[in-house]
């Protein structure tokens, strides 16, 4: 799993996000209950305007992990962003 983790975070550091996406799934796959890798995926989601996506992954990483404050703050971003563009 950590090699998998290595290649999505050289992968993000490269722009390639649909391969971090794809390695961080992969990941989670064999380890669903580190709330890190939901958090990383969440923010590859969120690279994408993949908004509900990445708030899911903020909401599992949050459940698993309720000090996680880093994700905490994307769903906060989300809610606020998704609030100005209905006004």
């Amino acid at each position: 799993m950590l090699a998998l983790v290595k290649e999505a975070k050289a992968a993000c550091s490269n722009g390639d996000f649909e391969k971090a996406h794809t390695l961080y799934s992969s990941a989670i796959m064999l380890n669903d209950s580190n709330p890190v890798l939901y958090g990383n995926r969440s923010a590859v989601r969120a690279t994408f305007g993949n908004a509900a996506g990445s708030i899911e992954d903020a909401k599992k990483a949050v459940q698993l992990d309720p000090s996680y404050v880093k994700v905490s703050c994307r769903i906060d971003t989300y809610c606020i962003e998704s609030l100005f563009n209905t006004l």
